[in-house]
Order: structure tokens, then C-alpha cells, then sequence
């Protein structure tokens, strides 16, 4: 068998990115990019060094060669022990090979452009939260997959319980594509290969849902057709404000756009202006026009920092009209009575932003840049001009947990102390693009890993109340709005208190998240904690 080409991102050899009647299969994007549903069919992400052995798994496991494709996918984790896509897929298979009943899940990601780091950790969150599952029930130890470290006491460690039966747990990988132009179209065509694949013959009694839809933009587009379905989707990072009462499927492990706007506006206004000893009165809005999130934050920024003795002005930036782009409306519109700049995009257009002339020099060298959670991008560089200056929100942090007596377990075995090991890097080797997604989990990792916890705890307490239900996915909604009060789940990120409000509507309640800041070393650190009475322990 030849090894395939690596010169572009969707690899034809043997038509590999092609679709079924079953809803498993990809389609070829404008962006020469393997879009679609796979459970170990595809492989998405072959850009990277184990890449080969992950496309000779996906032609060896089409062709029904099981044993060829696992030696292939043992192959590529042993070439890169992080790649949580070829763990999947192995785990998967030693589900299948076990013979025991099994529940599937649908894990959307992003495996492309400027958001494929966030969808390695997306990944990797999802498939400790799999392999935890897994473990606890029994499943034998897969070859080359690292097992998980159960400290002797329970104590502090928030363990999972066990599905009925020792149920385990199967993932199925969503890849989509996104840009500004195609989000609504991918999203919706990955919505509709979903429920193909929920209504083949073998899949209705088993499927429980969707991790995943990993930003609001998306989710604005995927729930519609999802939520019709009935079949709920819990999120890593969606956190438009009307998302919950939109849609009563959905659920998100963040906290909404505007409680985020509401501590920025709190933080700007008392805790650095005691910082930088100066009132910060002043606000310049930065939103993208193109993208919902961003004019959503925009929005309740303007609102939340609306006052008697502030006052802000709003300009909106363009990725698609050349004439708006971030260049031309800084310079039309930073004036000297500006004491700061609210940017409401992602961290790709903040480093486009921080590269301009105009912020380096006086009198706007050090001006304040902040913004919400899209900023905080561990493993991406920022220009130099970001030191000292920028501000963000972060959902999660793996130092939020360093005063606490006890650590949760995903951290413990993601080689935070107490344990010096990484269930990503067991053979201590060399991190080649740093310690984040290798033995340092990112915001990615934690929150993907609450997000499933959340949806397996729901799925739990759904297979109790129906042993074999026609139409759990139902049930398991069902018990998502049950999980509040003494139900609440314990996640890395914080308490996940899914309540109703004064609406009636169910939504996540009083979730702890951090203002975090890039210093003059270009180190993160936490500067403010919202809700830390919240964060457990």
C-alpha cells in the first residue's frame, strides 16, 4: 500500500473524502477542505506529522481491514501521542471490539486555517472525557493508549460515575469548515449529515447528542436545524446571549457574551484604573461587522459601559470589504481622548491589529487592549506590542486550580502537579510547539472536557430513568435541565449549575471565569476571578 500525497489538505488518493447513505463521509469544501462526519472513515487532520498513518488507517477501516487500521492508528499515536483524533479512533474501535453496549456522541471541531489548534484541544478534552468514562467502566486498555492515573481516594478528585450496564462511550468526529463567507452553509450542511447519521438504522436507540458547535456563529446556524431534530448539542465556547432561549436543546459551558461584557466594563472602570492609576472614561468599540459574536459583545459592551461619566464610540471593521478593514477604521478613528480599546474580534484580527503603526507609537504605545474570550489564544504569538497591555476574558485557565486542596483528575493526568506525567506526552518526549496541548492543557482542552462531562452526566441519569429508550436523545434534554441544585456538575472550569431563570428558560448560573492579561514577558496571568466562590473544590 503507497503512502498518500501531503501536498494538500484534502488528499484524493483512493476518493477517501466521499459520503455514504448513512451520514459518515465528508464532502470537499471551496476551501479544498475535508468537511463531514467520520468514525474513523476520514481522517481530518493529516497536516501534521502522523498524518499518512492516519490516512492508511481511514482506507484500511473503509475497506472493513479493522486489525490493519488499528496498527495504523497505533502507528500515528506513537508518532504524536497529542493527536486526540487517532486516539478516538483506536478508542472507538476497542469499544466496538469489546462487544458491550456503547452510547455515541458526535464531537464537532474544527481541524483547519486559524482555528485548528483550538480544535486539537477541542479533541483532546473530549476524548480524555471518553477515555475516563471508558476506564471507569472497564474497558480493557487499549495498545498505545496511556491509562488513566485514578488517585486511591475519591476525595476531591471528581470522578465520573459510571454509565448503567458499564455502558461505554463512542465518538464520532464532525470536521467543518468556516470562514466568514461559508459559515452558514457549512454549518447547516453539518447539521442536516448529523441527523442523517442519528436516523440510520443502527444509531437512534444509541445516539445522545452533540459536543461541540464551537462557536456562536455556528451554533446561530447548526440549531435550528438541530433543535427541530430534537437532539441537544452541548458547547465548548458558544456564548451568544440568546442562544439558551433560542434554542431549548442547546446548552453552553460559558457564561453569555454579556456577563462577559458586564466584569469588563466592571473591571475597566475600577480595577484597572486603580492599576494604571488613571480613569479609563473613554472607550473605542472595535466589532467585526461580518461576525455575529463580535456584534453581539460589541453590543452589550456599548450597554454595559454606558454611564453618567463614560461614553464610548463604535466602529465596525470588515474581513470581506477592503475599504473597512481594521487598518483604515483604527486610523479614522483613535483620537487622544481615547483611554482604551474594546476589540470585540478574534485573535487572528487582534495580532493584524496590534501590528499597526499607529499602536507603536506615542501617544498610543501602551493604551489598553481588551476584549472577550475569542482573545485568549494560548497557543498563538502575539506581536511584542501586546505585552503589557492586553486584557481578556478567559472561560478557563489550568492555574485556576493552584490555590485549591485538590486538583481535579483531567488536570493531574494533563501533567499538572501532583503527577509529573501527561496522558498526551507519557514517554516525556519533547513538546515540539510548547507545553499547551501536550502536557499544559488550554481553555480548548478544559472547557471541551466539561462540555462532555456534561452531556455524559445527562446521558447517565437518562439511561437510568429509560434502560432502552425509543428516543433518548429526548430523555438525555430532558435531564440537562435537571442538572442544577444537587445535580450540579463539577467541571474543570468551574460548578456547570444548569437552572432556569426569571424567564423560564435554562442556562448556565453564576460560572466562574477569569479577566486574564498578557505582562511585559509575554506570560498570561490571572488578574481578576468572577464568581470564585463558585469554582469548587
Amino acid at each position: 500500500m503507497q503512502p498518500p500525497s501531503r501536498s494538500a489538505a484534502v488528499d484524493p488518493f483512493n476518493n477517501l473524502c466521499s459520503g455514504d447513505k448513512n451520514g459518515i463521509g465528508g464532502t470537499v469544501t471551496a476551501g479544498n477542505i475535508c468537511q463531514g462526519l467520520s468514525d474513523g472513515t476520514l481522517a481530518f487532520d493529516t497536516q501534521r506529522t502522523d498524518g499518512q498513518n492516519k490516512l492508511l488507517a481511514a482506507q484500511a477501516f473503509k475497506a472493513q481491514q479493522t486489525e490493519q487500521a488499528k496498527n495504523y492508528w497505533q502507528q500515528a499515536i506513537q508518532q504524536e501521542p497529542y493527536d486526540a483524533e487517532a486516539l478516538i479512533y483506536l478508542e472507538d474501535q476497542c469499544v466496538r471490539d469489546s462487544g458491550r453496549p456503547y452510547i455515541i456522541l458526535v464531537a464537532t471541531a474544527i481541524l483547519e486555517g486559524v482555528y485548528i489548534n483550538s480544535g486539537r484541544s477541542d479533541l483532546q478534552g473530549i476524548f480524555f472525557a471518553q477515555h475516563e468514562y471508558n476506564t471507569y467502566a472497564g474497558l480493557a486498555q487499549c495498545q498505545h493508549i496511556p491509562a488513566i492515573d485514578f488517585p486511591s481516594t475519591n476525595k476531591g478528585t471528581q470522578h465520573v460515575q459510571a454509565l448503567p450496564e458499564n455502558t461505554l462511550v463512542l465518538v464520532v468526529i464532525a470536521n467543518l469548515f468556516t470562514d466568514a463567507a461559508h459559515d452558514k452553509e457549512a454549518s447547516q450542511q453539518i447539521a442536516q449529515q448529523i441527523i442523517q447519521y442519528q436516523q440510520s438504522n443502527y444509531n437512534p436507540e444509541r445516539f445522545i447528542g452533540i459536543i461541540g458547535l464551537p462557536t456562536s456563529n455556528i451554533t446561530g446556524f447548526a440549531m435550528p436545524i438541530l433543535n427541530r431534530a430534537h437532539l441537544p448539542a452541548v458547547s465548548q465556547n458558544a456564548s451568544g446571549d440568546n442562544l439558551a432561549e433560542d434554542f431549548p436543546y442547546f446548552r453552553s459551558v460559558t457564561p453569555t457574551n454579556n456577563d462577559q461584557a458586564r466584569a469588563l466594563s466592571d473591571f475597566i472602570q475600577v480595577n484597572l484604573s486603580d492599576k494604571l492609576h488613571k480613569k479609563l472614561k473613554h472607550g473605542l468599540i472595535l466589532g467585526n461587522q461580518d461576525d455575529l459574536y463580535s456584534q453581539n459583545l460589541a453590543d452589550d459592551f456599548e450597554h454595559n459601559f454606558a454611564g453618567p461619566d463614560t461614553s464610548s464610540k463604535r466602529k465596525n471593521y470588515s474581513k470581506i470589504t477592503p475599504q473597512y478593514n481594521i487598518h483604515n477604521i483604527l486610523n479614522t478613528a483613535l483620537d487622544k481622548g481615547i483611554d482604551f480599546i474594546f476589540f470585540a474580534g478574534n485573535s487572528d484580527d487582534a495580532s493584524e491589529l496590534l501590528q499597526d503603526p499607529l499602536l507603536k507609537q506615542e501617544p498610543y504605545k501602551h493604551i489598553p487592549i481588551i476584549g472577550g474570550d475569542t482573545l485568549y489564544n494560548l497557543r498563538g504569538n502575539y506581536p511584542d506590542t501586546a505585552r503589557g497591555r492586553m486584557y481578556f476574558v478567559g472561560f478557563a485557565f489550568p492555574d485556576e486550580w493552584d490555590q485549591q486542596q485538590q486538583m481535579p483528575l483531567f488536570l493531574q493526568n494533563y501533567g499538572k502537579n501532583p503527577l509529573s506525567w501527561s496522558i498526551f506526552d507519557p514517554t516525556h518526549k519533547q513538546c515540539p510547539d510548547g507545553p499547551y496541548g501536550c502536557d499544559r492543557a488550554d481553555n480548548h482542552a478544559i472547557l471541551s472536557y466539561d462540555a462532555t462531562k456534561t452531556l455524559l452526566e445527562a446521558a447517565r441519569r437518562a439511561l437510568l430513568r429509560v434502560p432502552t429508550p425509543p428516543h433518548l436523545t429526548e430523555e438525555v434534554n430532558n435531564q440537562l435541565n435537571e442538572l442544577h441544585g444537587a445535580n450540579t456538575v463539577q467541571g474543570v472550569s468551574g460548578l456547570l449549575d444548569f437552572a432556569p431563570n426569571e424567564d423560564g428558560v435554562t442556562r448556565l448560573q453564576n460560572k466562574t471565569f477569569l479577566i486574564l492579561s498578557i505582562d511585559e514577558k509575554a506570560n498570561t496571568h490571572i488578574e481578576y476571578i468572577e464568581q470564585q466562590d463558585h469554582l469548587g473544590s
